[in-house]
C-alpha cells in the first residue's frame, strides 16, 4: 500500500537502513521476547519461492539485495545466505539453531531483525514465519530465486485514499487526465468540468486495481495510457459515428428532432413525413404536399407541418387525429415553444397558436409584422419561454414568449447562414456566408468573430509553433557555431605562433649548431698543436679549455634541439586541434545551415497554408454547449470543438463512414441528424466513449501478473512523438532500474534498458523529435538515454536524492529534473552541463513542464506550490497555492492561461495561469459514489 504521504512508495525511504540495529529508539536486547515457532496448517512440505521469499521480500530485501549488501549480506537467493556477508554464513544448511539468520530472525540473538521501529515498514515474523523459515533450513535451504512468484492477495482499496499521483492534457488541450487512488478520469476544460470515470470492465467500477501511478496522452489525443502495479492499460476514445436510417431514407429536402434527440422527424420532396424513434423503421407518417416547414415537440410527441397557407398538427402516437387550418398568408417557419406552435409567415408576421385547444386557428395571435422576410426561428430554451427570430436582412431579435414581447434586437449582418443559441440564452453565434462566427452575448454586443476552419487553424498553430521552435535551434546553432568559429581563430592564432615558436627555435639551434661545430674545430686544432708539443703545459691547458668550450656548445646546442622538439610537438598538436576545430566549424555549419533551412521551409509552407484559408469546407449545423464551448459540423465530415472565450479550435476529428453533408441538427452535445449527399439521412453520434483498449502485463482479462514482465509499480509514461511507442519506467526499490520501451499496439518490447538506473526509474520523457529518452531515478540521477539502443548517451549529476521529474524544453536543446532534494535544475542536452538550478521549493519538486514552445517551466512541491519560472534567468514569477494539500503532478497550457495541478487529498485544481486566481477546484468523489469495492494490492 503507497505512503499517503509519498507520491510513490519508495520516495523518501533511505536507501539501505532496515536490518540496522538503532540502539537510539529499539528497547535493549533484555527487553526482546524470543519468537516461538508455530506449526502453520501446511499440507505440503515447505517451498522456498512459495513460502520463504515472500517473507524475505517483505521484512529483509530492501536493505540485503545483490545492489545494497548492507552488512556484505545479500538475501536474493539461497546461495546468497549459504555464502553469507561480513559476520560469516548467514544459513548452515541443516542446522537452524547454528544459522545466523534464524536466530536474529527469531530474536534469539543480537542485533535482532528486522529492527523495530524501521522506515522500509519491515515487521517482526510471526510464529508462523519462524517455523516456516526454521523447517525450511532443517531441509537444507534449497530453492531457485528464478520460481514464479506466489499469488497476490489482494484487498479492498479504502475509498477515502484517492491521490493525485499524475495528470496530463491533451496534445490538443480540450480534456486532463488523471489518476485518482485506483480510478482514471477525463475532464473536459471549459464548464462544467465534470470528470467521466474510465473503468476497467473486469474490475467493474474501477480503472486499476492499485493506485494509477502514472498516465500518458497519446499524439493524437485519442488514447490513454495508465499505469498501476506490474500493469499498464491503454483507453481509446470512440471516433464519431454516421448511422443511416435503416428505412433508407432518401430525396429528404427538411428534418427536425426533438430536444433529446430521441426522435426525428423528415420530409420529402413528395411531402411524405416520418417519424423515428431512433434509427429503425418510422414509427408514425403522414403526407403533407408542397410543404414548406415542418418541426417537433420537444417530447416527440407532435409534429406541426405548413403547406402554403395549410398548417396541420399531427399526434405522433394516434397518427388519425390531425388538426388542420388556414392561415392569411404562406407559412414559411415553424417552432414549438411549450404549449405554442410558433410561426413566422411571408409577410414578415411573427404569431403563435395555442396547440393544447380544441381549435388552434380560435387562438391565433400576431406578435409583430416586420415587413421583412424571416429566414430563422430559434427556441432558445427547452423550458419554451424565449425564442429568436432572424430576418433576412440579418436583424436578430429576442423574444418573450409568454408576453409575446420583444426583447433585446441587434444587426447581426445580412450575410448570415444560420443562427444558434445556448440553451440560457446567454451566448448568441451566427455563421456567416464567408465561414466567420460571430459570437454575440444576450445583449447584442458582439464579442469575438473569427474563422470557422477548425482544420486551417489548428494547423497553422501547429506551423507556428514549428517555426518557433525552429528558429530556437536556429539561434542555438549559430551561437554553438560562434562559439566553434572564436575556438578555430583561437586554434589558427595558436598554431601561427607555435610555426612561429618552431621558426625561431629551428634558427636557435642552427646557431648552436655553428656555435658548437666551431668550439668543435678549435678543440681540433689545440689537440694538434699539443700533439707536436706534448710537453708544452700552455697547449694543454688551451686543450682543456677549447674542450671545456665543447661541452658548454654541445650542451647548449642539445638545449636548443629539446627545444626545438617540444616546438615541432606543439605544432603537431596545434595542427591536430585546429583540424578538429575545423571539422567542428564545418559541422556545425552545416546543422546551422540546416536549422536555417529548415525555417525557410516552415515559413514557405506557412505563406502556402495562408493561401488556403479561404478555401474551408461550409459549416452545414452549430451547437453552442455553454458559454464556453461550441460544437460544429462541416459538409465534409468534421466534427469540430471551439472554445470560445478565445476563438479557437480545440479539436478536430473526421466522422467515420460519413459522407459529405448537406445540413445538420444538432440534438444536444452527444447527437445530430443530418442529411448527406443524395439526401439520405444520417444520425450521428458524437458522444465519443473511453474504453479499455488493451491491458499490458497482465494475463487477459483475468488481471494476472504473475508473469509480467514488469517487475513492480510502473511510476512513468510517455509515448513516442510518432505515438508509435511507449516508455514505461519502474523497477524493485533499493534493487533495480526498469525502462522499457514498447510497441503499445503490438503489445510487445521493443527494448528494455535494465541498466538504465540503479535504482527505481521515477519519470521518463521522449525527446521532441522522439531520439531519447530522459529519465529520472532514485539514485539521484538523471539520464539522457537512446531511444533505439539503450546506450546512455549523457548523465546529468548534481542531485543529492531522488530524481521526481523530468521535462524537456519544446526545441530539445534543454532538459530540466526535479528532485526530492527540493531543487530544479535546468541542463545542456548537448554537453550535459548544467545551467542553473532553482531552489525555491519548501519540499520535494514533485513533477515539472515547460510551457508551450517558450522557456517558462512550472514545478509543483510537497509544499502546496506551484510555482512558474523563467528558464534563462531562474526568476520565479507567479505562485499558485493548492492551501493544504501536498502536490503531485501538474500541466499547464501552451499559452499559459490554464495551469491544472492535483495532490494527496485528490483534488483537481485549475487555476488562470495568467493571474493566479483559481478557476474551480474538483473535489474527490464521495465515499458514496466512489469505488468502495475496486481492490488494491496488499503489502
Amino acid at each position: 500500500m503507497i505512503s499517503p504521504g509519498n507520491r510513490h512508495p519508495f520516495v523518501s525511504a533511505p536507501l539501505a537502513a532496515c536490518l540496522v540495529f538503532v540502539l537510539s529508539s529499539l528497547p535493549a536486547f533484555c527487553e526482546e521476547t524470543a519468537i516461538a515457532p508455530a506449526k502453520p496448517e501446511l499440507s505440503r512440505e515447505v517451498d522456498y519461492a512459495r513460502d520463504i521469499a515472500p517473507i524475505l521480500k517483505q521484512n529483509c530485501l530492501a536493505c540485503h539485495n545483490a545492489k545494497t549488501r548492507e552488512g556484505g549480506l545479500s538475501v536474493e537467493t539461497p546461495a546468497d545466505m549459504l555464502k553469507g556477508g561480513s559476520s560469516g554464513e548467514a544459513i548452515l544448511a541443516g542446522d537452524p539453531d547454528a544459522s545466523f539468520l534464524y536466530l536474529v530472525a527469531s530474536r534469539q540473538s543480537e542485533p535482532v531483525m528486522p529492527p523495530l521501529p524501521n522506515k522500509m515498514n519491515a515487521h517482526k515474523l510471526t510464529g508462523e514465519q519462524v517455523w516456516l523459515l526454521k523447517r525450511w533450513i532443517e531441509l537444507g535451504a534449497e530453492g531457485k530465486a528464478e520460481t514464479a512468484m506466489p499469488a497476490i492477495a489482494w484487498q479492498p482499496m479504502p475509498s477515502h485514499l484517492q491521490p493525485i499521483y499524475s495528470l496530463e492534457l491533451s496534445p490538443q488541450e480540450d480534456f486532463c487526465v488523471f489518476g485518482r487512488g485506483n480510478g482514471l478520469e477525463v475532464v473536459s476544460l471549459c464548464p462544467p468540468y465534470e470528470p467521466a470515470v474510465l473503468v476497467d470492465p473486469a474490475l467493474g467500477t474501477a480503472a486499476h486495481r492499485d493506485f494509477v501511478n502514472a498516465v500518458a496522452v497519446h499524439p493524437s489525443g485519442d488514447l490513454i495510457a495508465s499505469a498501476g502495479y506490474r500493469t499498464v492499460h491503454i483507453w481509446k476514445r470512440a471516433a464519431p459515428q454516421a448511422t443511416r436510417f435503416a428505412s433508407e431514407e432518401t430525396d429528404v429536402t427538411k428534418v427536425a428532432c426533438s430536444a433529446t434527440g430521441e426522435h426525428v422527424v423528415t420530409a420529402n420532396a413528395a411531402g411524405i413525413i416520418r417519424v423515428f424513434t431512433g434509427t429503425a423503421t418510422p414509427s408514425a407518417s403522414f403526407e403533407v404536399p408542397n410543404l414548406l416547414a415542418l418541426t417537433i415537440s420537444a417530447d416527440g410527441q407532435r409534429v406541426a407541418a405548413a403547406a402554403g397557407d395549410q398548417v396541420t398538427l399531427f399526434s405522433v402516437g394516434e397518427p388519425q387525429q390531425q388538426l388542420s387550418w388556414k392561415h392569411a398568408a404562406a407559412i414559411e417557419n415553424l417552432v414549438f415553444a411549450g404549449n405554442l406552435l410558433i410561426a413566422t409567415d411571408q409577410r414578415g408576421a411573427i404569431l403563435s397558436w395555442e396547440i393544447d385547444k380544441p381549435q388552434p386557428e380560435s387562438t391565433a395571435a400576431t406578435w409583430r409584422e416586420t415587413g421583412e422576410a424571416i429566414r430563422q426561428i430559434l427556441l432558445i430554451s427547452p423550458a419554451g419561454d424565449r425564442v429568436a427570430t432572424l430576418q433576412a436582412n440579418g436583424q436578430v431579435t429576442v423574444w418573450d414568449v409568454a408576453g409575446r414581447k420583444q426583447g433585446q434586437q441587434w444587426s447581426a449582418g445580412a450575410d448570415i447562414s444560420l443562427i444558434q443559441a445556448a440553451a440560457n440564452g446567454s451566448i448568441f453565434v451566427t455563421v456567416h456566408t464567408a465561414n466567420k462566427a460571430t459570437i454575440w452575448d444576450s445583449n447584442g454586443k458582439q464579442l469575438r468573430q473569427f474563422p470557422l476552419s477548425a482544420t486551417w487553424t489548428i494547423q497553422e498553430r501547429a506551423l507556428q509553433d514549428q517555426l518557433t521552435v525552429a528558429k530556437s535551434v536556429a539561434a542555438d546553432r549559430k551561437r554553438r557555431l560562434d562559439a566553434l568559429q572564436k575556438d578555430l581563430d583561437t586554434r589558427s592564432k595558436a598554431l601561427e605562433a607555435a610555426n612561429t615558436a618552431a621558426d625561431e627555435a629551428t634558427k636557435k639551434r642552427d646557431e648552436a649548431a655553428k656555435v658548437r661545430d666551431a668550439a668543435a674545430e678549435t678543440v681540433e686544432k689545440a689537440k694538434s698543436a699539443e700533439a707536436a708539443k706534448p710537453d708544452d703545459a700552455n697547449l694543454k691547458k688551451a686543450r682543456e679549455a677549447a674542450e671545456a668550450e665543447l661541452t658548454k656548445k654541445s650542451q647548449a646546442f642539445d638545449a636548443a634541439s629539446e627545444v626545438l622538439l617540444r616546438a615541432e610537438k606543439t605544432v603537431q598538436i596545434e595542427k591536430a586541434a585546429l583540424a578538429k576545430a575545423q571539422a567542428a566549424v564545418d559541422s556545425a555549419t552545416a546543422q546551422h545551415e540546416s536549422a536555417n533551412k529548415t525555417v525557410e521551409d516552415i515559413t514557405a509552407a506557412q505563406n502556402a497554408h495562408k493561401q488556403q484559408s479561404s478555401k474551408s469546407p461550409n459549416v452545414v449545423g452549430v451547437h453552442i454547449e455553454n458559454s464556453a464551448r461550441m460544437q460544429v459540423l462541416t459538409e465534409n465530415g468534421q466534427f469540430s470543438q471551439w472554445d470560445l472565450t478565445t476563438g479557437t479550435p480545440l479539436r478536430t476529428v473526421a466522422i467515420a463512414n460519413c459522407p459529405s453533408l448537406q445540413q445538420a441538427d444538432f440534438c444536444g452535445a452527444a447527437k445530430a441528424i443530418a442529411v448527406a449527399q443524395e439526401s439520405k439521412l444520417v444520425s450521428l453520434n458524437l458522444s465519443r466513449p473511453w474504453t479499455l483498449l488493451k491491458r499490458l502485463g497482465v494475463n487477459g482479462d483475468q488481471l494476472d501478473v504473475t508473469d509480467s514482465p514488469f517487475a513492480d509499480r510502473v511510476t512513468a509514461l510517455s509515448f513516442s512523438p510518432d505515438g508509435t511507442q511507449l516508455a514505461t519506467g519502474g523497477g524493485i526499490p533499493s534493487r533495480s532500474g526498469e525502462l522499457l520501451v514498447w510497441d503499445w499496439q503490438k503489445g510487445e518490447i521493443v527494448h528494455s534498458h535494465a541498466d538504465a538506473h540503479s535504482d527505481v526509474v521515477l519519470a521518463v520523457a521522449f525527446s521532441p523529435e522522439g531520439s531519447h529518452l530522459l529519465t529520472g531515478g532514485a539514485d539521484r540521477f538523471m539520464r539522457l538515454v537512446d531511444a533505439a539502443s539503450g546506450e546512455v548517451v549523457v548523465t546529468f549529476e548534481g542531485h543529492t536524492d531522488h530524481v521526481l521529474a523530468v521535462a524537456w524544453a519544446a526545441d530539445g536543446l534543454t532538459a530540466a529534473s526535479g528532485s526530492a532534494d527540493t531543487s530544479v535544475k535546468l541542463w545542456d542536452r548537448i554537453d550535459g552541463s548544467q545551467k542553473r538550478t532553482i531552489t525555491t521549493a519548501g519540499k520535494q519538486v514533485t513533477d515539472l513542464s515547460f510551457v508551450g514552445v517558450g522557456d517558462h517551466v512550472a514545478s509543483s512541491s510537497g509544499d502546496r506550490q506551484i510555482r512558474l519560472f523563467e528558464s534563462g534567468n531562474g526568476r520565479h514569477y507567479r505562485s499558485f497555492n493548492s492551501k493544504t494539500d501536498y502536490l503531485y503532478s501538474l500541466d499547464v497550457s501552451r499559452d499559459e492561461t490554464l495551469m491544472i495541478g492535483g495532490g494527496q487529498q485528490g483534488q483537481l485544481r485549475l487555476w488562470n495561469a495568467k493571474t493566479g486566481q483559481e478557476i474551480i477546484t474538483l473535489p474527490p468523489r464521495s465515499e458514496t459514489s466512489a469505488n468502495q469495492d475496486a481492490a488494491s494490492r496488499s503489502n
